[in-house]
């Protein structure tokens, strides 16, 4: 039972509390490894207490609480006492479940005081330059090089850090790309959108100096969440880098539909990687360079960029060319395959393709180009790109301090003409090349980041210019006003010139008045293409100001509460947006009726609302998830290609948080699951008895990997739940290879399902004796259950379920 607010609230506040008290310093300060320990037993209780509540975006981590005889804010206290676990959670259950937090503004730390700069090897682990134990715990899987790559925990803290032998050139310039956060370029929340690494020695038992980058592993905060690597996500299977095209060029729509599904922040998080990363001149923008942050559903909440190995690849070639283009790959990057090299590397492109990412990419250039004045800006990459790369340098072994610096010239001068290339002073000292080389990368930054700047400013000019002239040919007259009022407001925004803000929300609901008047019509005339082309610019509209508010808000993190009102309409407008866009793409002109109901539901209900209408609504994803088989390719295949109108449905479901296990259901499945949830167990036995039924609907797993079985095993009460099981256990035998004893993604089977059932003595008793035949267990049935199931497992399954019964089952 849920509880309310008023409950949870106050568990919140008791939980806060017996928190902190260990914190008072009236008491002997922690240890580390204990204030971890605290810190991850507190995060599990409050997502305990905020899942069990009614309400969750009406909770609040505002209210102060007492340490030491005085009120602190929470934030506060995290922040003072570094509680870095408790802050990652906050920042992403508050995401997640919209409560209130106001969070204290932090001070960018330089990242070679966070990580450690040196290391000795000790076996399979290693030691710290203070003398703190490095515990090895697994291998990064996936890697092409033979040298040392894994990750260790920190004994003392129990942090995990990726470690990565490689050449010191490399983990030098990957190692000098956090320049960018030292920059401040990028609004406060957006800030560790990237995974920056630093430059470490590794002095190993022969006294061989190794160069290793070092990096923080990148964890997800939620219970039961997890990291995957973005690719699998975005295809279905690990990416294929050996391919002799990209399989980015392969499959554009699929990067595009995958930057699509993601949700509001994480799409600003992708779009400030990859505003970040061309800065830092690293064009290695492929699907498998990002890491998803995902619940237990596999729903994304956050995306990372990690390893910036390939920074300034061909650096005076691409100046010398102006090739810098923040929307392409330069062409030195791209390949040829004359060189024997790779095409279709011109991933950037591929990811931009999705308008809702270029317009959150263009607007992070735009903000600065407005708000920030060029030359300090220059002045302070400048300044920071050679800071970071000095300090960096400082921590490559001794023995390769003179050679990285020649290998870093030779990295930065690929394909450029003699003339051209960067060239030591003859007879120059190390540290006289060390200053020149690092002036020369600082200086590269710069102009790199104000060609691009320049370039997003005149395309973003050309393409409100055409968007207006768009809207004035396919939109009414009257409207012309509201909409380019919208971009008007969006355009001071950017400028930081002051208006009333009220205004704002005013032209939202005249807006919205002008959507539902155009679906109005288009459930008279389905068929009309111009209602929808309307709809798309309208929304379009919208977004553009939603997306510029929201940029704003993100640089200021008390402005939470705000910002997630706007991610509600953000949401709507882009739902729109994909319906109409589907309306025009379709060649399947019978959905569209369903689709303009859909559009008409989600405007004119509440969020909640159109979420419970649209799981419910059987026949339209009956109508739309209409499977096409596999798309496969030479030497490579991806996963199951569906139609558009499940991808759309998909799509809505994700962004609205919902159980999109049904989408992945046939019709029949989809019944059987919803039929069990509303105790139907009289229609269930009948559709499964009847001959036509086939028994694989009854053991496709869902999203979770449970089947039909799984919840009947679980909620069977009576004897037409417990005779439905029996018949599927019967009906399986007939079918080769076809297996009962099925895990969920948690490992459980059906019989730890039927572990959890209150009857489960009785309905073991039932499908043990259901039909005449030999049995393991003295019964009659026509199948042996130690047939179907583990025996080991049944067995204790049946121990188990006898000691928790009064009822004795006869064997």
């Amino acid at each position: 039972m849920l509880l309310g607010v008023k409950e949870s609230q106050e568990q919140i506040s008791s939980a806060l509390q017996e928190f902190a008290e260990n914190f008072s310093t009236s008491k002997p300060r922690i240890p580390l490894d204990e204030a971890h320990q605290k810190q991850g037993q507190l995060i599990e209780k409050l997502d305990a207490i905020i899942r069990n509540c009614q309400s969750p975006s009406q909770l609040t981590f505002d209210t102060p609480f007492n340490l030491d005889s005085k009120p602190v804010p929470f934030s506060l206290f995290i922040h003072q006492f570094q509680l870095g676990m408790v802050i990652e959670w906050i920042k992403r259950a508050q995401a997640h479940y919209e409560f209130t937090y106001t969070a204290q503004p932090s001070v960018a730390v330089p990242l070679i005081e966070e990580l450690p700069t040196q290391f000795f090897e000790q076996g399979e682990n290693l030691q710290g330059k203070r003398g703190q134990l490095f515990a090895f715990k697994s291998k990064l899987g996936g890697r092409g090089q033979a040298e040392k790559a894994g990750f260790f925990e920190d004994a003392t803290t129990h942090k995990q850090f990726l470690i990565k032998e490689d050449k010191p050139e490399t983990c030098l310039l990957e190692g000098t790309a956090y320049f960018v956060k030292q920059a401040n370029l990028l609004p406060q929340i957006l800030a560790g959108a990237v995974n920056y690494a630093t430059v470490a020695a590794l002095a190993t038992e022969k006294a061989v100096g190794k160069t290793v980058s070092v990096q923080e592993r990148v964890t997800s905060p939620f219970p039961g969440g997890k990291v995957m690597p973005w690719d699998e996500l975005v295809y279905g299977v690990k990416r294929n880098p050996n391919t002799i095209w990209s399989i980015e060029s392969w499959y554009p729509a699929f990067v595009k539909r995958g930057v699509a599904e993601l949700n509001s922040m994480p799409q600003w998080e992708l779009a400030a990687a990859l505003f970040a990363s061309n800065i830092a001149g690293d064009e290695s923008l492929h699907v498998g360079q990002f890491m998803a942050l995902v619940d237990d559903h596999q729903r994304v909440l956050g995306i990372k960029r990690i390893d910036l190995g390939a920074r300034e690849r061909a650096a005076v070639a691409r100046e010398k060319r102006s090739d810098l283009s923040p929307y392409h790959a330069s062409t030195s990057y791209q390949g040829s395959i004359w060189k024997g090299k790779q095409m279709g590397k011109d991933y950037i492109s591929f990811l931009l393709a999705e308008p809702g990412l270029e317009r959150k990419y263009n607007l992070l250039w735009l903000m600065l180009a407005n708000r920030r004045k060029e030359d300090e800006l220059v002045e302070n990459i400048v300044k920071q790109s050679k800071e970071v790369f000095m300090r960096q340098y400082d921590a490559v072994p001794e023995e390769h301090k003179d050679k990285v610096l020649e290998n870093i010239a030779e990295i930065i001068n690929s394909g450029a003409d003699p003339e051209s290339s960067f060239k030591f002073q003859p007879g120059a000292n190390r540290e006289a090349k060390l200053q020149s080389l690092a002036i020369f990368l600082a200086m590269r930054d710069a102009k790199r980041f104000i060609a691009m700047k320049e370039e997003v400013v005149l395309s973003n000019n050309r393409e409100m210019a055409l968007f207006e002239k768009q809207l004035q040919i396919k939109i009414e007259p009257k409207h012309h006003e509201m909409c380019l009022n919208i971009l008007r407001k969006r355009e001071q925004l950017l400028k930081g010139v002051a208006f009333d803000e009220k205004e704002i929300p005013v032209l939202y609901g005249q807006l919205d008045g002008v959507l539902k008047e155009l679906l109005t019509k288009a459930i008279a005339s389905p068929k009309v293409e111009l209602i929808y082309e309307q709809i798309q610019m309208y929304s379009r509209s919208a977004l553009e100001l939603l997306d510029t508010q929201c940029l704003l808000l993100l640089d200021d993190k008390s402005k939470q509460a705000e910002l997630r009102a706007l991610e509600g309409q953000i949401k709507k407008y882009q739902s729109l947006m994909q319906c109409a866009s589907y309306c025009l793409g379709t060649k399947s002109k019978d959905k569209l009726p369903y689709i303009v109901a859909l559009m008409n539901d989600l405007l004119g209900n509440p969020e909640a609302q159109f979420c419970a209408n649209l799981a419910k609504n059987t026949n339209l994803i009956a109508t739309l998830c209409t499977q096409t088989g596999m798309l496969s390719r030479a030497a490579e295949m991806v996963a199951v290609q569906r139609s558009e109108g499940y991808y759309l449905l998909r799509n809505l479901f994700r962004r609205y948080g919902m159980d999109e296990s049904h989408l992945a259901l046939t019709p029949e499945q989809r019944w059987l699951k919803d039929s069990i949830a509303a105790k139907e167990f009289s229609n269930v036995k009948n559709t499964i008895g009847a001959a036509s039924f086939n028994v694989n609907d009854a053991l496709a797993p869902n999203f979770d990997g449970t089947t039909a079985l799984h919840l009947l095993m679980r909620d069977a009460d009576n004897k037409e739940a417990y005779e439905a099981i029996a018949l599927i256990l019967q009906k399986s035998l007939g079918y080769k290879n076809t297996s009962v004893d099925i895990k969920d993604v948690n490992g459980q089977t059906p019989l730890d399902y039927l572990s959890m059932n209150p009857h489960a003595a009785e309905c073991l008793a039932y499908i043990d004796k259901a039909y005449q035949g030999k049995s393991w267990t003295g019964g009659a049935a026509e199948y042996r259950l130690a047939d179907l199931f583990d025996k080991t497992k049944l067995q204790a399954t049946v121990e188990a379920i006898r000691k928790s019964s009064e009822k004795k089952l006869t064997h």
